[in-house]
């Protein structure tokens, strides 16, 4: 993660970047007060994938051009034909589905996009029905980013089974609704 220097203009401090991620890493206060006192530097910091439970990453379009939103709506009409079904899909074929998007660097952009709306208008995830081809279910990042992710796996499975069963009652607008 980049932390700009503090002469840098941001929508955020560097103080409160800092602050938010030691609440948020578990930095102990030694460690907090060097970060804090290069100011005039730019940081990178590594932070664990499992430190981040409940944060949404905004995508933002690739050097490639791709307009995530765009696949996005594509993308809809898609899930919630399944969801009506209760059939999922992985993300390989999403991606050929959408006109052969890479399964792990697009697709998951994608996803953003929509499990970022459904979770900002409280619906159940769409997200849910894109499983791993070789486990049959979500990734890694689907767990986290609704909260699931320190939950044991029988507990996951059985939140993500509920959604499931929400989608096919209400899979959501028939438009894409961004």
């Amino acid at each position: 993660m980049h932390i700009p220097g503090s002469g840098d203009s941001q929508r955020s401090s560097r103080r409160a970047i800092l602050t938010a991620l030691r609440e948020v890493v578990g930095w102990d206060e030694g460690f907090a007060r060097t970060l804090e006192s290069a100011t005039t530097e730019d940081l990178w910091v590594w932070v664990p994938a499992q430190a981040v439970a409940g944060i949404l990453w905004r995508p933002r379009p690739t050097a490639g051009g791709i307009d995530y939103r765009a696949e996005a709506r594509k993308a809809w009409a898609i899930l919630r034909s399944r969801a009506m079904k209760q059939e999922t899909l992985t993300y390989g074929d999403l991606g050929h589905a959408l006109g052969g998007l890479h399964p792990l660097h697009d697709v998951p952009q994608v996803l953003d996009v929509i499990q970022i709306w459904c979770h900002d208008h409280r619906r159940a995830d769409l997200t849910a029905l894109v499983v791993s081809q070789r486990s049959r279910l979500p990734g890694r990042d689907y767990w986290r980013q609704n909260g699931w992710g320190d939950l044991l796996p029988e507990q996951q499975e059985s939140h993500w089974r509920d959604q499931l069963v929400a989608l096919q009652k209400d899979p959501g607008p028939e438009s894409p609704p961004f």
